[in-house]
């Protein structure tokens, strides 16, 4: 979903190289809200618009969306 993308780009992905860009840290600036609206669009970009339709792939979403936060305090 949109919500999961952007707490992805907003809190980064423990164990990965993705870092959180919702706060500023190692010189970097923290990215609003319309930027990480901008950045999910642009993901959602890449998906075809039969897949899209069809709404595949969530099942997928979900288990990395299960997996990765269980992880986290």
């Amino acid at each position: 979903t949109d919500g999961f993308l952007q707490a992805t780009v907003l809190l980064g992905r423990r164990g990965t190289a993705m870092r959180a860009w919702g706060r500023g840290g190692f010189g970097f600036a923290e990215l609003d809200p319309q930027d990480v609206n901008d950045i999910v669009s642009f993901i959602r970009s890449f998906q075809s618009p039969r897949r899209a339709a069809s709404g595949g792939g969530a099942a997928q979403l979900a288990a990395l969306s299960t997996s990765s936060t269980e992880d986290r305090p």
